[in-house]
């Protein structure tokens, strides 16, 4: 019998359970390394990049870097969410030409300026990773407990390390003294030749296959619009409504013949515990093991928002899903039975839409939402249960915002189950894709950067002198819709300043800022 996690029974006492046993929440892993830099860059233009693989939000806080000679220990209560980059280099922001390839590189930890290493990383020379001749510096990723997270090498056997007493950051994160060639590291060859200015990256986020000179580089999505998965998987949702806590996911892996190198695979159970469709740390996480092949089956799930991240036993080919398991009065409309429509009119909002068996309806709730996730009501509808032929209805908001806007109608049946619609997104009037303000300016002792974001997106913001002098550098993760990023300004000095913010896209947004 496979192992399964009885969601619906348990959730009672997972609180206690995460008090008892430190629960993972995401996967965190090396996603791309630039090991030797060109002869036109500084050695400092090294850098690692880590990838949080979701489902949720990791502390990172103390865990450690090395290379076999040097370590750098993060600093404590660092959080990275999913989806979301942590950079590590030896500058504040990396140049165009010398890690990347797209646009400038912006750094979450200095190791020069972090006061976190072991020991001073050398500046000159082949810098930190040493890459040049045999070029098989590992790099090995610990936790705060010394468990190896990931660990990566170009090729086997690895250069000789030497005994290393990790930072302990001020006293806030324990130093701790390892050496890897005492240790047992399951290293993952990347198979790529050396070179001055190669950066190494997975294929795509989370995958086994990597590639040189990846055509995405620092900070950002991997070989975007390139290779699919080496490892294909497909998650089913068997029991979709949850009537005694009873819903069932299943998911396979195509063309597989040899599951030996998948089985047995970790997963990490995500459920949306205060239903507000953002998975952070007061969600609730669940961490889970299937031995058995060919599937991995999920059972006993109570009503609610999930996802669910894979690692199958090669420790990568990570996998990730999200999926709704419905309430048990939740009716699944059939294939063709509803079709529902929203415009935009110069005066007003215009909603169409035309339902089949229309006398197993009720009645018809309009709802709208400024965000896609909360809904309100704005007109119920009856049907006619006697017209048995597909029957039109219409409905005209001429409440309507000028900003983005969302619909979707509730289907009551006369058993008291319900359905909904697909959700109909209406496009703000205004063309501009995101807007970005700051305030208070004048500034005192924090500045706030209120960011309405039409996607989830990594951002990078700068305090520079009016002579291109870094003042702050920060990184955020927004997400879609209005986000305020605070900013300490206290220890600036009064005068004219520059606010650049990286977006995603490489654009750049500058804002004056006086204090």
């Amino acid at each position: 019998m496979k192992k399964i996690y009885l969601l619906g029974i348990c959730l009672f006492y997972l609180a206690l359970l995460n008090t008892l046993k430190a629960q993972k929440t995401g996967y965190i892993l090396l996603n791309e390394y630039m090991p030797w830099a060109t002869n036109s860059c500084s050695t400092n233009s090294e850098f690692v990049e880590l990838y949080n693989f979701g489902p949720g939000p990791v502390n990172i806080g103390c865990y450690i870097v090395t290379d076999a000679h040097y370590s750098i220990t993060i600093p404590p209560n660092t959080i990275v969410n999913p989806g979301q980059y942590y950079v590590i280099s030896g500058m504040d922001s990396i140049p165009m030409g010398c890690a990347n390839i797209n646009y400038v590189t912006q750094v979450d930890l200095n190791w020069n300026t972090c006061n976190c290493t072991s020991s001073p990383i050398p500046s000159t020379g082949d810098g930190w990773l040493t890459d040049g001749g045999a070029a098989v510096d590992p790099i090995v990723f610990f936790d705060a407990d010394l468990n190896v997270v990931d660990a990566v090498v170009r090729k086997l056997p690895a250069e000789p390390s030497t005994p290393i007493t990790s930072g302990s950051i001020a006293g806030a994160c324990d130093s701790k003294v390892f050496n890897l060639d005492t240790m047992s590291i399951n290293y993952e060859t990347i198979g790529q030749s050396a070179g001055r200015g190669n950066s190494f990256a997975r294929e795509i986020d989370g995958d086994c296959v990597w590639v040189k000179d990846p055509q995405q580089s620092g900070g950002t999505t991997n070989n975007t619009g390139g290779s699919a998965s080496s490892l294909p998987a497909v998650l089913s949702v068997t029991n979709v409504n949850s009537c005694n806590n009873n819903g069932k996911v299943s998911v396979s892996f195509i063309g597989v013949s040899n599951y030996s190198g998948i089985f047995p695979v970790d997963y990490i159970l995500a459920f949306d515990a205060d239903s507000n469709n953002v998975f952070d740390l007061n969600d609730t996480y669940i961490n889970g093991i299937d031995s058995i092949s060919p599937t991995v089956d999920i059972t006993g799930l109570a009503p609610g928002t999930y996802r669910l991240a894979l690692a199958p036993k090669s420790g990568c080919n990570y996998q990730l899903f999200s999926f709704t398991i419905l309430p048990c009065n939740i009716h699944i409309l059939k294939p063709n039975s509803f079709a529902f429509s929203a415009k935009r009119q110069t005066h007003y909002v215009q909603l169409s839409w035309t339902a089949a068996q229309i006398e197993g309806i009720q009645k018809f709730e309009v709802e709208r939402s400024i965000d896609g996730t909360n809904f309100e009501k704005l007109q119920s509808i009856n049907a006619d249960s006697k017209i048995i032929l597909r029957q039109p209805f219409k409905y005209y908001d001429q409440q309507f915002s000028e900003a983005e806007i969302f619909y979707r109608i509730k289907i009551i049946f006369n058993n008291n189950t319900i359905a909904y619609s697909q959700v109909e997104k209406i496009a703000g009037i205004s063309t501009k894709p995101d807007d970005i303000s700051i305030f208070p300016n004048p500034v005192k002792n924090v500045l706030n950067v209120k960011y309405s974001s039409k996607t989830s997106q990594n951002i990078a913001i700068q305090i520079l002198q009016t002579d291109g002098k870094m003042i702050s550098s920060k990184r955020a993760f927004v997400h879609p819709g209005y986000n305020t990023i605070p900013i300490a300004t206290a220890s600036m000095r009064n005068g004219l300043y520059l606010v650049k913010i990286y977006k995603h896209d490489g654009s750049v947004v500058i804002k004056k800022l006086y204090k």
